[in-house]
C-alpha cells in the first residue's frame, strides 16, 4: 500500500518533516521520524520558543528510506500505530509556480485492534521508536522532541 505526504520546505529549499504531537486530557496523536534502522537523527531545527504544546517540535530533512511513525491513542490505549517507510521524494511545481515536495511512503506496518498486521521487526531500535512514539502520544501538552538526536552542527 503507498501514501502521498506533503512536505515542509526549509529557507534552502530542501524536503523536510516534522516530530509532532502530544495528548490532551483524553486522547492524543504523535509522529515521529527516524532513520531506515529506526535509529534516532539529529533535527536541522528545533521550536524553543513560542505556542508548542503538542505542535511542530523537531524539523528533519526527508530523505529516502527514512522512517515515519504515527500513533494515535484514547485515554492511553493505543488505537493505532502506522510505520511509513519515504519510498521517494517528487518536487512538483503548481500553476503558481510554486513548488511542493511530496513523499511516496510505503505502509511497512500497522497496528491495530491489538496486533500488528504483519510481524513487527525484531530490532531494538524499532522497539525503543516505537515505544518513544506512543509516550509521545501520551504526553500532556507535548512541548519538545522525544526521538532525535541533540544538534551540534549548524542548520541546514
Amino acid at each position: 500500500m503507498e501514501t502521498k505526504i506533503v512536505l515542509e520546505k526549509t529557507k534552502k529549499n530542501y524536503p523536510a518533516v516534522w516530530e509532532c504531537g502530544g495528548a490532551t486530557r483524553n486522547k492524543g496523536e504523535a509522529q515521529i521520524i527516524c532513520g531506515s534502522n529506526f535509529e534516532p537523527l539529529t533535527p536541522i531545527y528545533n521550536v524553543n520558543w513560542g505556542h508548542r504544546c503538542n505542535g511542530n517540535h523537531s524539523l528533519f530533512v526527508a530523505k529516502e528510506g527514512m522512517h515515519i511513525i504515527s500513533v494515535q491513542q484514547y485515554r492511553d490505549n493505543v488505537e493505532n500505530i502506522n510505520i511509513l517507510k519515504i519510498e521517494k521524494i517528487e518536487k512538483i511545481i503548481k500553476q503558481d509556480s510554486n513548488e511542493v515536495y511530496v513523499a511516496i511512503c510505503s505502509v511497512e506496518n500497522i497496528f491495530e485492534q491489538g496486533e500488528w498486521d504483519k510481524p513487527a521487526p525484531d530490532n531494538e531500535n524499532f522497539k525503543k521508536a516505537v515505544e518513544c512514539a506512543i509516550q509521545k502520544a501520551q504526553c500532556y501538552h507535548c512541548r519538545e522532541s522525544h526521538y532525535s538526536l541533540p544538534i551540534l552542527a549548524k542548520p541546514v
